[in-house]
């Protein structure tokens, strides 16, 4: 954010600098030129050419009149953030290039005090997950998981904090806090809906309703089955996002009810109230099931067979 406003002032005080150096300068009348003094006439340089684009924006700009400079702050505030985000998205602050190979080869020879010094020094998101690894490598399971839901708890908060913060217009963010639960939960979900693949990726979410969905990755072809930690993630995420904007306190339960299909998990949202029992999740009515299309970038699913997915047996 400090980023992107920095930008932001820099690049007005270019533009209206260059609007004072200009402004009050009235432009000779024109006359049509001679042959003589167009055959004569060497060509334009490349300052020349700049400063007739230049004159030619400006006499624009003028025709546009007030509208002119909120347009202008719009695209102003559009480049600060193209470029904020190439700052922070970058590769090498995400997944640095030869990390994981290197991080590998070093595990494989059991140098690990050398992975944990490649991760720390890398200074990234799979540096500090890899540097995770290696410093719970020797813990129980049961502590390993019960770190795990700890941080996926701790992630769902900063993911959802993340989305409102950058990924939801303010206005829209200001609007949905004002408006009636109900109305407010079904836009939200309906936007949820529509980028669901950025989230489930080839999985499948459906919506039954404002406070009700299920997310499958049954037919997602993962090569592993995902563990029940990033259910609950889900679950996480979605409880922060209808507490920040639609009603204060409300949870998000959700659970497979059919042990056939440990990957498809149904999830409800209701508020929370003192000392009330956990609500859980049941099936949607087969009418009532509104899948999201997959983008097409995402990978095909495989045929639905009348048998369950063996892609996990249920614990």
């Amino acid at each position: 954010m400090v980023q992107r406003w920095c930008v932001t002032v820099v690049l007005a005080g270019l533009l209206l600098a260059g609007t004072a150096v200009t402004h009050g300068q009235t432009p000779a009348p024109a006359t049509a030129p001679t042959e003589e003094e167009l055959a004569l006439k060497p060509p334009p340089t490349f300052g020349q050419r700049i400063g007739e684009v230049w004159t030619w924006f400006k006499i624009k700009w003028q025709l546009g009149g007030a509208t002119m400079w909120f347009i202008g702050f719009a695209g102003l505030l559009a480049v600060a953030s193209a470029i904020d985000r190439g700052i922070s998205l970058r590769r090498s602050r995400i997944v640095p290039k030869g990390l994981a190979t290197e991080a590998n080869n070093l595990w494989q020879q059991g140098q690990y005090e050398q992975v944990m010094q490649l991760a720390e020094s890398s200074d990234s998101t799979l540096g500090r997950v890899v540097a995770f690894i290696v410093e719970h490598r020797n813990n129980p399971y049961d502590l390993i998981n019960k770190a795990a839901e700890d941080i996926a708890a701790q992630a769902a908060v900063g993911t959802a904090d993340y989305i409102i913060a950058h990924r939801i217009p303010h206005f829209a963010a200001f609007a949905l806090r004002w408006l009636p639960a109900p109305i407010a939960a079904r836009l939200l979900m309906r936007s949820i809906e529509r980028h669901a693949w950025t989230f489930v990726g080839a999985g499948a979410f459906t919506v039954t309703g404002p406070w009700n969905f299920t997310i499958d990755r049954s037919q997602a072809g993962d090569r592993t089955a995902p563990p029940d930690t990033l259910f609950r993630w889900y679950a996480a995420v979605f409880a922060r996002l209808y507490s920040r904007l639609v009603r204060a306190n409300s949870s998000c339960t959700g659970a497979a009810p059919d042990p056939r299909y440990p990957l498809r998990w149904h999830y409800r949202i209701a508020p929370v109230t003192a000392g009330a029992a956990r609500v859980r999740a049941l099936p949607p009515e087969r009418g009532a099931i509104r899948q999201s299309p997959a983008p097409k970038s995402a990978a095909p699913r495989p045929p639905v067979s009348a048998s369950p997915p063996a892609s996990r047996v249920p614990s």
